[in-house]
């Protein structure tokens, strides 16, 4: 009773402790708005930002009095008393002056450079006052929108009707609008845990704000700022080498604090760099505020344009340190004639640099969302938000709710799905879909001509996948049927498959997968070559490189994460394998097939191909785990989410087991590891490397299929990126049935070399070492190396990779490649 009775009286004087929303517009001496003002109650974490329009709004206890700071950027910092008498009180138009330029009132030495003298004074500091900030808690709250301009119907083929419908008429307008508020604490080097208490997605009442903390999180007291590349802090260790800096102004604030403006220029302007300001504090030597930019050509993502951060921090006299309060991002891009821009707002308050962390502060979940996070009224995001909608956001929000609710109607997606269900000419070469969106299913027919292959086993053969799926958006689950029948000209043979495929839950992921049918598949299951190169090796260059065998088969297989950064795989088949031979009759550019190499691997004459292996049924048990150490996720309602360690090595160990049901001799047992990791040595690139290993247990004459087969490249074209494949080895030399031990090798320098070079600098390009070995018992080790240029293209598509590979093996039928390809 006496617990209730606390409790009653504990509640009553929370209830006497009502909230007070303080408001007011920031203007210049122009009449001109200001926005991202940064408005701040004294010698507190607790403040606001202006928006475009320049109005603020900023929920407070209610209290008698407190003093407001508004503080911007390039303008004289101002100081108001406010008393508080009502719940709504307006401080009217806040008027701020520009801050006058003060260099002329010291004396600077023409043979000194006053900035790069300052500049070296916050270096020497950087790591004390990164230290200042190593461990807290705080409230955050962001907003993130994204603009359009002149959106089209398709682009390379693809609708973009949905998106459109949130646009005006000219395809122009907020195609992303979003908030979150919520919890974070830090504890350095790398704890995080943001617990997200409020989620707002304009037009989606259940949809979830990928605005985060820690996504938001760039702090220049680092050396790197990790931007897709690591740019170059301006106050880094090693930031002499990449910058120039000149005195700017300087000027005092509220507090008498002497603030130096520093000009950042890079010597290097396709750099891994910034240009802009940086504000510092005289004596302390910490951050006053930011105000840098950097390109698309920085980050090698040309799409951008430009990318402008500005932040703000506050002076706390009880703390005694300088903080981040605020920040914003605002960027541009332009691609495939369409553009926009956006802007990534954040506030930081109720900072809390004392806290009592303990063993169990943090784990692997650094992120995670309150019960109903997504279904907070109007009431608590008018009292909880510090960046007030500006008009433009409040009729965006206002028209995506009606949108929604509209477009959540059966009748209306019933409509929708009549006109784009209609059959078009195009879906020859595009594909057929059928959706029946209210019951979230749709019903997919493969385009026939992108199906449509050549090779000598079937001849002209073509393919038609039909699939059906059955959606449950709410919790990001599916199932579905897939059918593709099959038929060769040539030999004139039906084939095909049927699969069911269904994920459980969006959590631990279990997927289940039933299939069977009839196929010719390739003998060299690791091969992650298109079957577009292998008939443009065929018909370009009467290279025969896809060897087939036919299959009939029945398989199912499991998957699904034991425990975090642990996942399950597992697989029972049964195989009924086949010879085939070459059926087609006629070549392109030769009279007759027999120009072009057997089905049989091993017959390197052009004789009449021999059995490779004697026909046989194959049962099939696989079993693999799958090792992410240190692995982290993010907790959305709707699933997990992993984020992988780049400490530690990625591990995969697997065992596949075979009885050959009506040929003993043919039974095999194969154990095999493989591991890669991505290694991020900052200003000298990227590392990565792939590894590789195994042995085959009581092993007697094992059919060629199961041998270890390894991936290269048959042709100079490479359409997927992958690290896990070799360039020169001709296929099948090297297979075995032995100990084997493969490891791949890759350095992206990221700049660091090119980037150093005048003239070739400008062409932003990024030097790529490679080096790759091969070990069996039965052979003699493949060892291959080679250089490569990265970033290629034109203009803003620098999407291409070229490489010029040496093979170390003598008598090896290829010795020198040059290979054009996807950046990996």
């Amino acid at each position: 009773m006496r617990q209730k009775l606390f409790g009653l009286i504990f509640l009553l004087a929370c209830s006497l402790q009502t909230q007070a929303q303080i408001t007011g517009r920031v203007i210049n001496t122009q009449q001109e708005e200001l926005a991202q003002v940064n408005i701040f109650i004294e010698n507190s974490y607790q403040g606001s930002v202006s928006n475009e329009s320049g109005y603020f709004e900023l929920p407070v206890v209610n209290t008698d009095s407190l003093t407001l700071v508004f503080r911007y950027l390039g303008y004289k910092t101002l100081k108001r008393k406010i008393i508080i008498d009502a719940p709504q009180h307006d401080c009217g138009t806040i008027v701020l002056e520009e801050e006058p330029t003060s260099l002329d009132q010291i004396v600077l030495n023409n043979q000194q450079n006053k900035g790069l003298i300052l500049i070296k004074k916050a270096i020497a500091n950087r790591e004390k006052n990164l230290n200042l900030t190593k461990a807290y808690t705080a409230n955050f709250y962001s907003k993130g929108i994204w603009k359009i301009q002149n959106a089209p119907e398709k682009i390379l083929g693809n609708d973009l009707s949905d998106l459109r419908s949130k646009l005006d008429s000219t395809g122009s307008g907020i195609a992303y609008l979003s908030e979150t508020v919520s919890q974070i604490k830090f504890q350095a080097p790398d704890n995080f845990h943001e617990k997200i208490i409020a989620s707002k997605l304009s037009g989606d009442d259940n949809g979830f704000s990928f605005n985060s903390a820690q996504e938001a999180e760039f702090n220049f007291y680092k050396n790197n700022i990790d931007l897709r590349q690591n740019l170059i802090s301006p106050i880094a260790d090693y930031a002499l080498n990449h910058y120039d800096y000149q005195l700017a102004d300087l000027f005092y604030d509220e507090q008498n604090h002497l603030i130096y403006k520093i000009q950042v220029q890079p010597k290097n302007p396709k750099g891994r760099v910034f240009s802009g300001f940086v504000y510092i504090v005289d004596d302390t030597w910490q951050l006053y505020g930011i105000d840098l930019q950097t390109t698309g050509e920085a980050i090698q993502f040309e799409a951008i344009e430009t990318i402008h951060f500005k932040q703000n921090f506050s002076f706390n006299a009880l703390d005694q340190r300088w903080v981040k309060q605020t920040q914003t991002i605002d960027f541009s891009w332009s691609i495939l004639g369409v553009s926009g821009d956006g802007r990534f707002s954040a506030v930081y308050t109720n900072y809390d640099f004392n806290p009592q962390f303990t063993s169990a502060s943090f784990g692997r979940e650094i992120l995670a969302f309150a019960t109903k996070a997504n279904d907070k009224d109007s009431m608590f995001w008018q009292g909880q938000r510090p960046i007030p909608l500006t008009d433009e956001e409040q009729q965006d929000y206002l028209k995506k709710q009606q949108l929604a609710n509209l477009q959540n109607r059966k009748r209306y997606q019933d409509s929708v799905d009549a006109i784009n269900n209609r059959f078009k000419v195009s879906n020859l070469i595009s594909g057929y879909t059928y959706k029946q969106s209210y019951q979230n299913q749709r019903w997919q027919i493969e385009a026939p001509l992108k199906n449509l292959h050549f090779n000598m086993v079937q001849g002209y053969n073509l393919s038609l996948p039909l699939r059906f799926v059955k959606t449950e958006p709410q919790k990001n689950t599916f199932y579905s049927f897939a059918a593709t029948p099959q038929y060769g000209f040539s030999d004139k043979t039906w084939r095909g498959s049927f699969t069911y495929t269904q994920k459980f839950n969006n959590f631990s992921k279990p997927f289940l997968s039933i299939s069977l049918g009839s196929e010719a598949k390739e003998i060299n299951n690791k091969s992650s070559t298109p079957l577009h190169l292998y008939d443009l090796a065929l018909i370009g260059f009467q290279k025969n490189y896809l060897k087939l065998y036919a299959n009939q088969f029945a398989r199912i297989s499991y998957s699904n994460e034991l425990a975090n950064g642990l996942r399950f795989y597992s697989a029972l088949s049964f195989n009924k394998r086949d010879v085939l031979k070459n059926r087609a009759h006629h070549g392109f550019f030769k009279s007759s097939s027999q120009f072009y190499t057997p089905n049989n691997p091993l017959d390197s004459n052009n004789r009449p191909a021999s059995a490779l292996f004697t026909p046989h049924q194959m049962l099939q048990y696989e079993v693999g785990l799958r090792i992410d150490f240190d692995q982290s996720y993010y907790l959305y309602p709707d699933g997990k989410y992993a984020v992988s360690s780049s400490k530690y090595p990625r591990f995969f160990l697997y065992y596949n087991q075979g009885w050959a049901t009506d040929l003993d001799t043919y039974n095999f047992s194969k154990i095999s590891l493989r591991t890669n990791q991505n290694l991020n040595w900052n200003q000298r690139g990227t590392f990565s490397y792939f590894a590789r290993g195994g042995f085959f247990i009581g092993k007697d004459k094992t059919s060629f299929i199961d041998y270890q087969h390894f991936d290269s490249t048959p042709t100079q074209i490479r359409l997927k990126p992958g690290l896990d494949r070799f360039y020169l080895l001709d296929l099948y030399s090297h297979s075995t049935t032995n100990t084997f031990a493969e490891v791949h090798l890759q350095h992206n320098f990221k700049g660091w070399i090119l980037g150093k070079i005048p003239g070739i600098r400008a062409l932003n390009l990024n030097l790529v070492a490679t080096g790759k070995a091969l070990y069996t018992q039965e052979h003699t080790p493949f060892i291959e190396v080679g250089l490569g240029l990265d970033n290629l293209g034109w203009g803003k598509y620098r999407i291409l990779r070229l490489d010029f590979v040496k093979n170390l093996q003598s008598g090896n039928q290829n010795d020198f490649g040059v290979f054009v390809g996807l950046s990996l």
